[in-house]
């Protein structure tokens, strides 16, 4: 490289020491003769004071100003994030704003990082409803988060003293100013869930409003994204790289019940540019269903499961689902994800090599998912939308992952896709040990 910037944990939070770290690898392996790396400025608290007499604060309009007052005169979202911050303990921000519509808040800076346990429920503004189908999205969303004028920034910030937030009933697009931001980041966090959210398209979710990555996970643990309930179903579509990114020992989280690359109607592609979803140096993610309670412990890849074709048959331009029960998946809860119509594969599992330091991904699993198809409610004419790779990659570094299984409704559908339908691409050698359970 030809300069290097020394960053110690004194000077920067974690996450941004993992940004930091992650830039430098992606551009000392694209551009060895620099790098430029680009920090998320969190707007600083300084020039406001509030008193705080409340635990729930209600955003009243979609203006971004700040000036140090959040009440029923006048909260911004801005405002709202501050005085939850300033009051320790759980909190709520809910939304009461004037107007018929989609009311759209755009942030001229960036906002405030979450540092403090709090429920962002935008299926609070009159008129939105959250999702109810078991198939497709009837949900509706009317407060919408566009970062396109917030500069090189995450849309929304979970810190580690947040842990147990949960994000729900947003529309998060145009977080797109610099590589590795994010329309919600959990940095250093656990226990947190983002549900009934657009991440990457606009509130009818039909159109990109492109984020970097949708959804970012760094070095945080016991994350839910989505979730077993109909109302709970994230589209995470439309992004410019990839949908969701668990990354950086990130261990535990669990992917449920999403739209990964399509509209909100499950009808069309809506893509996420590089890929669906990326396991990134971590461990015991599941994608769909739990694991069972014991993953066997054996290096490499478990052979694949119950996986693909064997209950479908062709029928002109798209397949029809039989009623074997290897494809029977109960109507609550729901776990599976649909990750279809991505520019990249559907999804991806590696570890991390670099200079001979092997950081592994142990143990996650990817069960009773639907990767390559629509996910309209006619869910017994299952029709092409590939995604414009291998459905399920498993890259190097990768040890005892497990595609599919043996328990009722724990296959994959993995078709249409212009790559292999499941591609083991490396693995840990024996010799190396992994994370205990």
């Amino acid at each position: 490289m030809g300069a290097l910037a020394l960053l110690t944990r004194d000077l920067l939070p974690m996450d941004l020491l993992i940004r930091a770290t992650l830039l430098l690898r992606f551009a000392g392996r694209i551009a060895p003769a620099i790098c430029v790396v680009v920090f998320c400025a969190i707007a600083p608290a300084a020039n406001w004071q509030v008193t705080v007499s409340s635990s729930s604060w209600v955003v009243n309009t979609t203006d971004d100003t700040n000036d140090g007052v959040c009440d029923a005169t006048h909260c911004s979202l801005r405002e709202a994030i501050n005085a939850a911050n300033a009051n320790s303990g759980a909190d709520t921000i809910t939304f009461n704003i004037p107007g018929a519509g989609v009311q759209t808040i755009s942030p001229t800076s960036p906002l405030p990082a979450i540092k403090d346990p709090v429920l962002i429920d935008g299926y609070t503004q009159p008129g939105s409803s959250a999702n109810t189908q078991e198939y497709g999205n009837n949900a509706v969303l009317l407060i919408e988060l566009n970062g396109v004028g917030a500069g090189a920034c995450d849309g929304l910030w979970i810190q580690a003293a947040a842990a147990g937030t949960t994000i729900r009933g947003l529309a998060i697009g145009g977080f797109n100013g610099a590589f590795l931001n994010a329309g919600i980041h959990v940095g250093n966090s656990r226990s947190n869930a983002i549900e009934g959210c657009f991440v990457g398209t606009n509130a009818a979710g039909d159109t990109a409003v492109p984020n970097n990555n949708g959804i970012f996970l760094t070095n945080s643990d016991d994350n839910r994204i989505g979730g077993t309930d109909p109302a709970q179903r994230n589209l995470i579509s439309g992004n410019a790289h990839y949908g969701l990114d668990v990354a950086f020992g990130s261990d535990n989280n669990a992917i449920e019940s999403n739209y990964v690359g399509l509209n909100a109607a499950g009808t069309a592609a809506l893509g996420n540019a590089d890929g669906g979803i990326l396991l990134h140096d971590g461990s015991f993610n599941t994608v769909g269903l739990p694991q069972p309670a014991s993953l066997a412990q054996v290096s490499g890849v478990a052979k694949p499961a119950a996986n693909v074709a064997a209950a479908l048959h062709r029928d002109g331009d798209h397949f029809v689902r039989s009623a074997s029960p290897r494809l029977a998946v109960a109507s609550f809860p729901i776990y599976y994800n649909f990750v279809s119509g991505n520019g990249g594969p559907g999804i991806i599992v590696k570890g991390d090599v670099d200079d001979g330091v092997v950081t592994p991904a142990d143990f996650n699993s990817i069960r009773g998912n639907f990767i390559g198809v629509d996910g309209d409610t006619d869910f017994a004419i299952l029709n092409s939308i590939g995604n414009h790779g291998d459905g399920v990659l498993i890259g190097a570094a990768v040890h005892g992952a497990q595609v599919g299984g043996t328990d009722q409704g724990s296959g994959n559908v993995i078709i249409t896709n212009t790559g292999a339908g499941v591609w083991v691409e490396g693995y840990i050698p024996p010799e190396v040990p992994a994370h205990a359970p």
